[in-house]
This record gives structure tokens, C-alpha cells and sequence, in this order.
């Protein structure tokens, strides 16, 4: 499966996407961005869309553990901090 399969088109349970805090926008490509969580990109671990996140040097970021029925997302806090490092806070 590529990192670019969206929610709607995936036959596994969950999946990774990233959403901003602030506008609770979803990635959906390199620059773009959408409301629509099942149009958003999967990044199938994590591990990438933290990677993504340093890479784009991203702000107020949490991963969106993602599964069919919304009710059991799981979110992470992705806290950039200067040095280059992220930190994870999870909540549900």
C-alpha cells in the first residue's frame, strides 16, 4: 500500500493521518490539506508522520491513530521542540 492511500480507500483497521490542532486540518499531500479526515493521507506508522512532521518542520501537529468508528481514535500530541526533537503526549 503507498503512504498517499487515503482512509476511504484502505481495507486495514486503523490508520495514521496527521491533523493541526489549530485548524484541525488533515494532510492530504505534501502542501495540501483538507476537513475531510477520509481524504486525508495514510502514513501507515507513526514512525513517518513524525518523520513527516520534523521533516516539514510542522507546529501544533498530533497523529490521529484512526479506525473505521471515530469513537476509539487515539491522538497524539506531536510537540516540536527547537533542538529538532519531537515529543509525544497521548490522549483519547
Amino acid at each position: 500500500m503507498s503512504q498517499t492511500t487515503t482512509l476511504r480507500e484502505s481495507k486495514l483497521p486503523m490508520k495514521v493521518l496527521l491533523r493541526n490542532r489549530k485548524t484541525n486540518l488533515y494532510v492530504r499531500g505534501e502542501a495540501e490539506w483538507t476537513l475531510e479526515r477520509n481524504l486525508a493521507r495514510d502514513f501507515g506508522q507513526s514512525g513517518h508522520a513524525a518523520r513527516f512532521v520534523l521533516d516539514k518542520r510542522l507546529h501544533d501537529m498530533e497523529a490521529v491513530l484512526s479506525f473505521r468508528d471515530p469513537r476509539y481514535d487515539l491522538f497524539l500530541t506531536l510537540c516540536l521542540k527547537e533542538n529538532a526533537h519531537l515529543h509525544l503526549h497521548f490522549y483519547y
